[in-house]
């Protein structure tokens, strides 16, 4: 259990999971008790305080481990290998002196740290590798027998490592132990052949030939020290977070092309970038840095000049650059700029000019926006990517801008002890700096003298963010200034592009950003591609096209600066009318339309604010009916039936609009208030048939069909489908489809032939309006009469096929719902189990209302059905819902009901929660700990 805890430190481990793994076969006959009381001898045997107990399992605390030491030497034997290599090679001996067998973990289970033993077993060989070279490097005599003994233990470790077999082979070479050095080459080269069927590579070869040739550059080279031209840049004092892919392809560009440009927004980390170069290089060339972010702005002579200084040089008063050129040489060399956007034009000429004349010089400069020079190559850098809204626990913790904000707090509040719901507010506090690195740091700087929760007031307006660092770069002090350093040098017309962006929620196109900057700024296209240029705003390619988005420090600014220019009502004013476009006036719910409202939510619901805010007639209405087609499809049930309420009674709609939005309200809350949904619908008709208004007419008559057919009035729902099927035969086969497919429900539990009939008529209008949304909506009223006439089978292949034909991210949450029921009555329980979890924690809204109910009675059959024995009290609490709710279950739902209860055993009778919605927060949590039981892999 120490093993298993140690292998996941600082992370809770659930006892079920603990019983599983620790005891294996033997777990069977076990309860989770085993667990708790070998917890307590563990306690009593290392200490009570370090096995921490959560909501989530067991926790063992982080503290000093052999692996963490192990990590902390070789990290600094890294930083040090190019400038105190003596002091590397002692560190790299006292991290591989804490190894004490062949492997780590000896002693335990190997399914248990299998994943850790094999991670340690890498890093071990990479110190090992990492220490002969230096000490072959070093050359001394006595090196050569540490060399030969560590090389020797690599190779039994690892005896397809070709690269350990090359330093064993010098090494034997090196210390006069040649028949060695040439048996050890054809045992290596033998067991290749055995083994993979291939030779060693070009360079094992080489030095193999060298060996036969008796090469005299085989011994040790004296080399003196490499020169490094200074100053240097600031070495890093705390650990690199979330930046290893960047630092790597870095690294990379720099060993392949000659100007490598790091660009990004300031506060993204480009400084911070660079300072892990420097630290990184291990190779042979001269490197110097200069800080241009502590300098003015510079002339051509003014940069060559600094660059001078930087390199220790006298320049020739006739030729300056012709200086540096010479002092650069043939050796190969490299030039670190950082703050380049301070100087662009003569970076960018002195740039040019060096590379042309010296072919053995790269450069890394680091700049808000790229050079614009040929041959260079840029490196972008994003924010630390932030945990979804969504994301459990582990995801939070494993985010880098979590991880970065966690790391700068516990170094300035060693104290703080974050637990889980502190990393959760971690999460949200990175949502909304969107991960950039400085504000981060900025906001951490704050937890010495705030409590976490008071860190949430703090990012109240974000761009205010202050610097307690006396330390830090002036241009960081402050976030506001950093990001003001930018804007203020735009030329006025990218500026006022900017501002007028600012009104922008969430993410946009390139069309959104014209209609919204509006008419009177030029050529907003490429406007807006420099404003990306520059950082300010972010970008990425989806399809054919652009998605945009301003970091939330630059959006406040901007939106800030709309205000001061008094063209804030204005870009409102654009924003609304665009969100109320004629584009989707008159949509059902096509594909497109869902998706584009998913990423653009925010949009449309400031939109519909500022509207009812600015008392604006003539886009609220068309606002309002584009989201309640939303809120419906997707069943935000609660969000939309408040703003449809706030809607409804502005006093700003027309008597039609009025209508059609209760007619969209009863849509939304149909499963849940069928007495309001009366009252909307009884309101709404007269009108809708007043002003012919078919479409909304024909949602009317479903809407009345459904609410009926869930009250039990059979013949009354009827009736109304039939309504709807009349009224569409003047509209499109869309609503057609919609029509039939409510009439087929409600036909199904009194006539199966004439539903049989209108389903047939339903999908194959459907499957002629080329929407595969309207297909989705269509084939969960037709498929639910499928189940109730008894055909299973049909009702899930046509589910699924409507599914499949969705964009993976626009498959409502019904559609996923009755495809459960359906797979349920096929006989697969498990698939089942997924969906019905799965739909309630999509829904994310009320969990003791009459969706969930059913929800969770669907869970309880698929449990039963898997012989769970968590299906005897989800079964029981199921029920005691559905009674609260009142819902009556379709006859064929109500008998896989009576299956489930016979082939369970009885709960015994409890005190149930007294609301509904805390016995549905009490059936939820149930089901979570029955998937952490059951290891469902989602």
């Amino acid at each position: 259990m120490l093993a298993l805890l140690l292998a996941r430190c600082d992370q809770p481990v659930d006892p079920q999971v603990i019983l599983d793994l620790v005891w294996g076969d033997q777990a069977l006959p076990l309860d989770v008790s085993v667990v708790h009381t070998t917890v307590a001898r563990l306690r009593r045997a290392i200490g009570s305080d370090q096995i921490e107990t959560t909501d989530r399992g067991y926790r063992l605390r982080a503290g000093t481990t052999d692996e963490s030491a192990f990590s902390d030497h070789v990290a600094r034997a890294e930083r040090l290998r190019q400038g105190d290599p003596d002091r590397a090679i002692q560190l790299y001996r006292e991290a591989l002196g804490l190894w004490r067998a062949d492997r780590a973990y000896a002693d335990v289970t190997d399914h248990l740290v299998a994943a850790e033993v094999a991670k340690l077993g890498e890093w071990r060989s990479a110190a090992s590798q990492a220490l002969a070279e230096l000490l072959m490097e070093r050359g001394e005599a006595e090196d050569l027998y540490e060399v030969v003994r560590l090389t020797r233990d690599f190779v039994e470790r690892e005896p397809l490592h070709e690269r350990a077999h090359e330093l064993y082979m010098l090494g034997l070479w090196r210390a006069g132990r040649q028949a060695e050095a040439l048996a050890t080459y054809e045992r290596f080269r033998l067991m290749l052949r055995d083994e993979l069927g291939i030779d060693p590579s070009a360079s094992t070869a080489q030095l193999h030939s060298q060996m036969l040739a008796q090469d005299p550059t085989l011994e040790p080279a004296r080399r003196s020290p490499t020169r490094r031209l200074r100053p240097a840049p600031p070495a890093p004092t705390t650990p690199l977070v979330g930046r290893e892919v960047e630092l790597a392809t870095t690294l990379k560009m720099l060993s392949e092309r000659r100007l490598v440009v790091v660009t990004g927004l300031g506060g993204v980390g480009k400084s911070r970038l660079l300072r892990e170069v420097h630290q990184a290089l291990h190779d042979d060339r001269e490197v110097a840095y200069l800080d241009l972010g502590t300098t003015g702005p510079l002339t051509r002579r003014d940069l060559v000049e600094a660059i001078g200084q930087a390199l220790e040089v006298g320049l020739n008063i006739d030729d300056p650059l012709g200086s540096l050129v010479q002092e650069f040489g043939p050796q190969p060399s490299l030039l670190i700029l950082d703050e380049a956007e301070r100087s662009m034009e003569p970076v960018a000429e002195v740039a040019g000019e060096l590379l042309a004349r010296c072919p053995s010089l790269r450069l890394l400069v680091a700049s808000r926006r790229p050079l614009g020079i040929v041959g260079e190559t840029t490196v972008p850098l994003e924010p630390l990517p932030v945990p979804a809204e969504d994301a459990d626990l582990s995801e939070v913790a494993a985010s880098d801008a979590v991880r970065l904000l966690n790391e700068r707090i516990t170094d300035l509040a060693p104290a703080e002890n974050i637990g889980s719901e502190d990393l959760m507010l971690l999460g949200r506090l990175a949502r909304r700096v969107d991960g950039l690195p400085l504000a981060l740091e900025l906001l951490a700087g704050y937890a010495g003298t705030h409590a976490l929760p008071e860190l949430e007031d703090v990012l109240k307006e974000p761009i205010e963010l202050t610097s307690v660092d006396a330390g830090r770069p002036e241009r960081h002090r402050t976030l506001r200034d950093t990001i003001l350093w930018s804007v203020d040098r735009l030329p006025p017309g990218h500026r006022q592009v900017l501002r007028r962006l600012g009104v922008f929620s969430g993410s946009f196109d390139l069309a959104a950003a014209r209609a919204v900057v509006g008419p009177d700024c030029d050529d907003v296209e490429n406007t807006t591609r420099a404003l990306v240029r520059e950082g300010l705003v972010q970008a990425r390619r989806e399809g054919p096209g652009l998605v945009l988005r301003l970091p939330t420090a630059v959006r406040e600014l901007a939106a800030a600066g709309l205000d001061e220019k008094n063209e804030l009502a204005d870009a409102q004013a654009r924003h609304r009318r665009w969100h109320a476009a004629e584009r989707w006036r008159g949509e059902l719910r096509s594909e497109a339309m869902l998706l584009d409202m998913r990423y653009r939510y925010p949009d449309y619901l400031a939109a519909l604010r500022s509207g009812l805010e600015d008392r604006d007639r003539a886009t609220v209405g068309p606002i309002a009916m584009t989201l309640s087609r939303y809120w419906g499809f997707i069943e935000m049930i609660a969000v939309g039936a408040r703003w449809l309420e706030e809607v409804l009674t502005s006093g700003l709609l027309s008597p039609l609009d009025e209508a059609r939005l209760r007619t969209m309200r009863a849509h939304l809350v149909v499963h849940h208030d069928p007495v309001g949904t009366q009252r909307d619908l009884s309101a709404a008709l007269p009108v809708l048939e007043a002003e012919n208004d078919t479409a909304s007419l024909v949602t009317a008559h479903i809407i009345s069909a459904l609410e009926r057919f869930e009250s039990g009035d059979l013949e009354a729902a009827t009736a109304s489908g039939e309504r709807a099927v009349a009224a569409a035969s003047q509209a499109t086969q869309e609503r057609q489809a919609d029509a039939y497919g409510i009439l087929a429900l409600v036909q199904a539990s009194t006539d199966a032939e004439a539903a049989r009939v209108s389903a047939k008529e339903a999908w194959s209008r459907a499957s002629g309006s080329g929407n595969p949304a309207s297909r989705a909506s269509v084939a969960t009223n037709v498929s639910l009469a499928l189940m109730e006439i008894g055909d299973a089978t049909q009702a899930l292949t046509l589910l699924r096929r409507a599914a499949g034909e969705m964009n993976p991210e626009a498959v409502p949450t019904f559609l996923v719902f009755n495809t459960s029921w359906a797979e349920l009555l096929c006989g697969d329980p498990a698939s089942a189990w997924l969906g019905f979890t799965g739909s309630l924690w999509a829904y994310g809204e009320a969990l003791g209302d009459r969706f969930a109910a059913e929800a969770f009675a669907g869970a309880a059959c698929a449990l039963s059905d898997l012989d769970r024995p968590e299906a005897a009290e989800l079964l029981a609490g199921a029920t005691e819902l559905l009674l609260r709710n009142e819902q009556v279950l379709q006859p064929w739902q109500t008998s896989r009901l009576e299956r489930a209860r016979a082939r369970t055993a009885p709960w015994a009778a409890i005190a149930w929660p007294d609301g509904s919605v805390e016995l549905g927060r009490h059936l939820a949590t149930l089901t979570r700990q029955a998937d952490l039981a059951m290891g469902t892999n989602r």
